[in-house]
């Protein structure tokens, strides 16, 4: 099971710019009408025209209606709506002409060079993101074409690798630059045109986090690190790892001025020293002040954890979780690191090797096998759930512990067993201590017709609706410790014919939230052997199962 964060990341719903040109004929329509903008309107009304025309494909008519908010918007400096205005009018005038994206572009380009704060620094953000965005649609071109010397500035079409990685950095962090007003400006003048959720402005309070974090997802992607320079800048110094005190003190330098490792650790440098300038005890009386310092030093630790280079990276991870987490142990936003440690104990738990005895094993030996990590893990996860029940911690930690404690069984036996003999079968299973078998009987053409025509809780149900041939209870081993265990179980002897077994965690055989597994076997006196021939022909041998007996 995937995880995601539960406190919501906040996103521009931008349209992108980067797809295919399409030409489109549409109906006549006047809508001069529909620009006048009375005294006191608000754009509410106008939007609900747009989205009107829109959805009857009157496209060109859509677009007056966004051209007249766009005027009434730069008239008024109304940030949002503008911002707006440009991302729908870049859509329309795709539908309604043949529209090329270095075109588009350059009006971006344009609208960014006579906007003022606050709308400068997000055109440039969108720039920045469109750029990129076509070069992902386009990878292939860039793949093949060799660094130019000639090319032309206005047409992106021109450019290469290194060109367009280069203005891509340049945009984002030409909307980083107006550093001082981007933090002390709250985001909420962009509420207009801003997907949230509950308790998502705890962790983008101000522009500046909004528009960092942007530039940070793109540096941190692991194909915007494309570019081999010389002088290649690697996470190699340990101190990457110190308290967050600590680390906004490292002098961040290199002569790769196009890594993207290099600017993303660089800006989670900033955003933690702009959140970390007040005490623990200022933070803890300020809303979402500590959630917004933990949430980043939280994708700091993790991004130095994936990009360092060094041996025992694994082990300054875990230890810098386990110190952010003592640091703000009251906080229920450290519900968030305590999760992050639990997905560690969750990993090295998965590692451990059931088949390895660890009877005789050293005890420093054993602690590190694994085994009872994932029991670590969920005991972290509960404590987090007791301590913090309506956190964001404590919902990831609610679907951490579902899966650590979620039931699975797996069932292995030979193809062909002996007749009137008991036989083994191989049971895998996790969290369970009991499991429940069934043998029926069923004509191998069914059984195939069965298997083509069903999957899931259909094969399980056409496989219940045979009368039980059999049927018993198994006890399992189990230890608690949240791990997958193999044991071999004995099933009794039958007559010739072909089964299927079903095992199950609940007596009915459930499919709904339990664990079910079948294996289907011939009982059968009969062998054989083949070999190829020089021909290509096939000869077979066919023995007693038992005797060997031609």
């Amino acid at each position: 099971m995937k995880f995601k964060k539960l406190f919501f990341i906040i996103t521009i719903a931008l349209t992108s710019i980067a797809g295919a040109v399409s030409v489109y004929s549409y109906q006549a329509h006047d809508s001069r009408s529909l620009l006048i903008f009375p005294k006191g309107t608000t754009y509410a009304k106008e939007w609900k025209k747009v989205d009107s025309l829109a959805g009857k494909g009157l496209n060109k008519s859509a677009l007056e209606i966004v051209q007249g908010i766009y005027n009434k918007a730069k008239a008024e400096n109304n940030a949002a709506q503008f911002v707006k205005a440009i991302i729908h009018r870049m859509k329309f005038e795709q539908f309604i002409e043949e529209y090329s994206l270095v075109k588009g572009l350059n009006k971006l380009n344009e609208e960014a060079k006579e906007a003022i704060y606050p709308i400068k620094p997000v055109l440039q953000s969108m720039i920045a993101e469109s750029y990129w965005q076509y070069y992902q649609n386009n990878r292939w071109k860039f793949y093949n074409r060799t660094a130019t010397v000639n090319f032309d500035n206005d047409d992106i079409t021109t450019w290469d690798l290194k060109t367009i990685f280069s203005q891509v950095v340049k945009n984002y962090q030409a909307s980083l630059e107006n550093v001082d007003s981007l933090k002390r400006t709250p985001l909420n003048i962009y509420d207009e045109i801003i997907i949230t959720q509950t308790n998502s402005r705890n962790f983008r309070p101000t522009l500046y986090d909004f528009l960092a974090h942007r530039a940070i997802d793109f540096y941190m992607n692991e194909e915007a690190d494309i570019i081999r320079p010389a002088y290649k800048f690697e996470l190699t110094d340990v101190n990457y790892f110190n308290d967050y005190n600590d680390f906004i003190k490292i002098k961040i330098q290199s002569k790769d001025t196009l890594s993207s490792k290099y600017y993303a650790i660089k800006l989670l440098q900033d955003l933690i020293k702009f959140h970390s300038e007040a005490t623990p005890s200022t933070l803890s009386g300020e809303v979402g002040r500590v959630a917004s310092l933990i949430d980043v030093d939280l994708i700091r630790l993790n991004f130095v954890k994936n990009k360092s280079v060094l041996e025992i990276k694994d082990s300054l991870y875990l230890l810098a979780l386990q110190h952010l987490e003592k640091k703000f142990t009251a906080d229920p936003s450290s519900g968030e690191v305590d999760y992050a440690i639990a997905k560690v104990y969750l990993e090295k738990g998965t590692k451990y090797n059931s088949q390895q005895s660890e009877e005789n094993l050293p005890d420093e030996v054993a602690a590190k096998s694994g085994k009872w990590f994932k029991k670590q893990a969920l005991e972290i996860c509960e404590a987090v759930i007791k301590k913090f029940p309506k956190s964001d911690g404590a919902i990831n930690c609610e679907a951490l512990k579902t899966q650590i404690t979620e039931h699975a069984v797996d069932f292995i036996t030979e193809k062909v067993n002996t007749p009137n003999n008991p036989f083994r079968a191989l049971l895998t299973f996790k969290n369970l201590q009991t499991v429940y078998v069934r043998i029926v009987s069923m004509e191998i053409d069914k059984y195939n017709k069965s298997v083509q025509n069903y999957y899931g809780k259909q094969l399980i149900d056409e496989y219940l609706k045979l009368s039980p041939v059999k049927e018993w209870v198994v006890e399992l081993p189990d230890d608690g410790d949240y791990q997958s265990h193999s044991t071999e179980i004995k099933i009794p002897e039958l007559p010739l014919g072909h089964y299927v077994i079903l095992v199950g965690s609940e007596k009915t055989f459930s499919y709904k939230n339990n664990s079910v597994a079948y294996a289907a076997t011939w009982l059968s006196n009969i062998s054989y052997i083949d070999r190829r021939m020089p021909n290509g022909s096939y000869d077979f041998y066919v023995q007693h199962r038992e005797t060997g007996t031609p």
